[in-house]
């Protein structure tokens, strides 16, 4: 049984190998690249452009960016770079429920894992969060073992870890509360010694430290302080306030995928070691983050899934050997069934390749310029590799310049920034008044991509 298992999970990885390098590229992706590409021009994070997240996952592309010198191939070794780690994911994943669960259990959690498409579709892409996601893992797997082995070396390594998600996205505070709650809860029933609690404390503030001095001694706390946590607070406060469309998500994840929904569920009635109840009271401490902010952004899910996928194929492997006699048969034909939709989804985006047109137009906007010339692309959409108008370059920093403190856009000139910097290339997006004399007189729509405007003044 467990052969064919997984036989399924490495069929379904090809398919989603194949996936990577054929699904559309999100302007999220353009933005990381950019801002790598930025920095590896000499530009300093925060001081000299707008960016609201952590910096290392810039750093690590930074490599990419160098090797394939404004090609942009960039983009497939990037999303290469993302499998990768996907695999790790999967590998962790693997590694936490096999020790906890048991194996058979494990390789059903790899394959939910691998169907849920709003994880896959994410977690493919090149973003921060799946640095973070996979150093998370690697965290809560660290910290198993030091319950398990009663080993310090586990405690000091999962500390690291932590560090490290945190530092590649901040989101991973939600992470640092969860394992905050899980060693609290452990040291309440005398499962861990106060001396420990303070070693882990002290080891995750080392490789903070750090980070937060560097960025004092290039004068970038203050800014870094405003983007990053100021800004974000009230961002997500903008954004998180309609309960309807969480529900509305969270609906959709079921609709999507119902098997691991259900087999999470029924994984609640078996809960029989402390070990599982840890991983319950990480799936649940994350969901009620995910209602207590409403959110519904789909990659605030990347570091939820992995757990609920472990205790999803614990369910289903006790409930079939409880319900059914013979279980193992039962467990094939249910995750053979759940295939179906995943796959089909997946086909269909690996057919039409959407990724070679995004790719078109990012080419055509760099061989009607140079490398000196600046081009307005607040949607990052379609700038790799060229200079931007002014410091709040993005679509989230023109629109909400004085987020922090009123959350009303202040009075942003883009037509004077237009007029004084002649940018060869705008993409439409937003330009209000396209019948500005700055616009009407100096620019034309292209003939290829009609949300692109090309300076025709020749300068």
């Amino acid at each position: 049984m467990s052969r064919g298992l997984w036989l399924l999970f490495f069929g379904l990885l090809i398919v989603i190998a194949f996936l990577s390098f054929s699904v559309s590229l999100n302007h999220d992706e353009v933005e990381s690249i950019h801002v790598a590409w930025k920095i590896f021009s000499g530009e300093r994070i925060y001081v000299d452009f707008f960016e609201h997240h952590h910096p290392f996952y810039y750093y690590l592309l930074i490599p990419i960016i160098k090797l394939f010198n404004g090609n942009t191939g960039v983009v497939f070794a990037a999303r290469a770079l993302s499998l990768g780690m996907l695999l790790l994911v999967f590998a962790v994943t693997y590694d936490i429920s096999r020790n906890v669960f048991g194996k058979r259990p494990a390789v059903i959690s790899l394959v939910l894992l691998a169907t849920v498409r709003v994880f896959i579709y994410k977690v493919i892409e090149i973003r921060p969060d799946v640095p973070e996601a996979l150093f998370g893992l690697i965290s809560v797997s660290l910290l198993l073992n030091y319950f398990k082995r009663n080993t310090l070396k586990y405690l000091i390594l999962s500390a690291v870890s932590l560090g490290l998600s945190f530092l590649f996205l901040q989101k991973a505070i939600f992470l640092v509360f969860v394992i905050g709650v899980v060693l609290l809860h452990s040291w309440y029933f005398d499962r861990l010694r106060a001396r420990d609690m303070s070693i882990y404390l002290a080891v995750l503030i080392a490789v903070l430290a750090p980070f937060y001095i560097l960025l004092f001694i290039n004068g970038q706390l203050h800014a870094y302080l405003f983007y990053n946590w100021v800004f974000n607070t009230v961002y997500l406060k903008n954004w998180s306030v309609d309960c309807e469309k969480v529900m509305l998500l969270l609906i959709s994840l079921f609709k999507g995928n119902p098997l691991i929904w259900v087999s999470w569920l029924l994984s609640l009635l078996f809960l029989d070691t402390d070990q599982k109840e840890k991983i319950a009271i990480i799936s649940f401490l994350f969901l009620i983050i995910f209602f207590m902010l409403q959110i519904y952004i789909k990659q605030y899910l990347i570091l939820l899934i992995p757990f609920i996928a472990m205790m999803a194929g614990y369910g289903l492997d006790q409930a079939a050997v409880l319900f059914f006699k013979n279980g193992s048969a039962i467990i094939g034909i249910i995750v053979g069934i759940n295939l179906f939709c995943p796959l089909e989804s997946y086909s269909v985006d690996i057919k039409k390749s959407p990724i070679f047109q995004d790719l078109k137009e990012i080419e055509y906007v760099q061989s009607i310029t140079r490398p000196a010339d600046y081009v307005y692309d607040p949607s990052r959409h379609a700038n790799l590799y060229r200079k931007d108008l002014d410091f709040y370059w993005s679509k989230e920093g023109i629109k909400h310049i004085n987020s922090a403190h009123q959350w009303k856009p202040e009075n942003y000139d883009v037509y004077a920034l237009i007029e004084k910097f002649k940018p060869k290339v705008i993409v439409e997006s937003m330009i209000k008044n396209l019948g500005d004399h700055r616009i009407r007189d100096f620019y034309k729509k292209s003939d290829r991509y009609q949300e692109v405007l090309i300076r025709a003044d020749g300068q």
